[in-house]
């Protein structure tokens, strides 16, 4: 799937090669247009698109940040920084998410009260907001994220424990300022609906067997976030959104009657946005290559161990050859692949590797080389 998408866009992507140096990214725009859209009608019987909160730390490229706002989808931030960046694009609605949030941090909350939810992560999180409510007399809306053991694993950093939910509430009522009237469910890399069906789940348990009737009414929102993996796009979509309306149905529908629900994709709109490409600037054998780029334009010294693939548009071909092309990084972890779709590999080779928009160039770092630019897909 990958490599046919991407064989269909090789003119356009070799039209850019001479006008600009190598490396770089690609930002392709019009498939991101397509991969918000695919998932908004996916999940279109649960909420508008302004509901859908794009996950700004899997991307937070500017151009791509201000297409999603234009799209009509939110934000959510997990610092300052990003939060900034929100109010820059101009989004209407932002997610405040994250552990450890500062005076600072939520300073700015209050200070944006008219755009922002808080998701609160903590019972000292409640109180420093809740305090920093009262003295300024600014009322702020806010959820709490919650942590379900047999759901997250070793996910327990975030959030409260689900049986302190009630407790949560109930601390909450001393600060007048503060509504407290969501609740927000995330976990990561699921590769169906299951994990969102056992949360939800457990939800609407707890809040049948602890919130009064008037509890319930007084929630606006259920958050279940992100963490949509996608290795098959259109196929998963339709077991999420499938798997997901069938619990809300069963567990929340009944007892919630006029929440909103919330999601915070990432990856699953991006991945596909942005490709990166470099060069073969030296062959040493038969078996080894070096590339002109180094693995610091994706952060990390892969190791080979991480697999993606790699296309040789110069000498393309739709089957694999073992070959290792490294970086050109002073490292020995600096590898890119062991395998490249390629006839063969020679000199001056121009080599994809295609949809790497999800925590590629947000982990970049300047590691000898500088961080690559970026340039958009014509």
């Amino acid at each position: 799937m990958l490599i046919k998408e991407t064989i269909t866009k090789k003119k356009l992507i070799m039209d850019m090669v001479g006008k600009h140096s190598f490396p770089f990214f690609i930002f392709d725009k019009k498939q991101l247009f397509l991969s918000f859209n695919q998932f908004a009608d996916a999940f279109f019987f649960f909420f508008p698109k302004e509901n859908i909160f794009y996950a700004v730390k899997s991307n937070p490229y500017l151009p791509l940040v201000k297409e999603i706002v234009k799209l009509g989808g939110s934000l959510d931030v997990s610092s300052a920084s990003e939060f900034e960046m929100a109010l820059k694009c101009g989004s209407k609605k932002i997610l405040f998410s994250g552990p450890g949030k500062t005076l600072n941090d939520l300073s700015l909350a209050v200070s944006n009260r008219e755009k922002v939810i808080v998701n609160i992560d903590s019972f000292g999180e409640l109180t420093r907001l809740g305090e920093l409510t009262n003295r300024s007399k600014t009322a702020v809306k806010a959820g709490v994220r919650i942590f379900i053991e047999e759901a997250h694993g070793k996910w327990n950093k975030f959030g409260i424990d689900l049986s302190d939910l009630r407790k949560f509430f109930k601390v909450a009522q001393k600060y007048q300022y503060l509504d407290l009237c969501g609740i927000q469910c995330h976990m990561s890399w699921n590769k169906n609906s299951q994990p969102y069906k056992k949360a939800i789940k457990a939800i609407g348990v707890y809040l049948r067997d602890n919130f009064s009737k008037k509890d319930l009414a007084n929630l606006k929102f259920i958050d279940f976030g992100g963490g949509f993996l996608p290795d098959n796009r259109l196929c998963q979509l339709e077991d999420y959104s499938s798997g997901i309306k069938m619990a809300i149905q069963k567990h929340l529908a009944p007892i919630l009657k006029s929440v909103e629900y919330f999601t915070e994709p990432g990856r699953i709109i991006n991945y596909a946005s942005m490709h990166f490409l470099f060069t073969i600037a030296d062959v040493k054998s038969k078996k080894i290559a070096i590339a002109d780029a180094g693995t610091n334009a994706f952060g990390v010294d892969t190791g080979g161990f991480e697999y993606f693939p790699l296309i040789n548009l110069t000498n393309p071909s739709s089957k694999e050859i073992p070959f290792e092309i490294h970086g050109s990084l002073c490292t020995p972890y600096d590898i890119w692949g062991h395998s490249c779709y390629a006839s063969k590999i020679k000199e001056g080779d121009i080599i994809l590797a295609p949809f790497q928009g999800a925590y590629t160039l947000t982990l970049a770092q300047n590691f000898i080389k500088p961080i690559p630019p970026v340039y958009e897909l014509n």
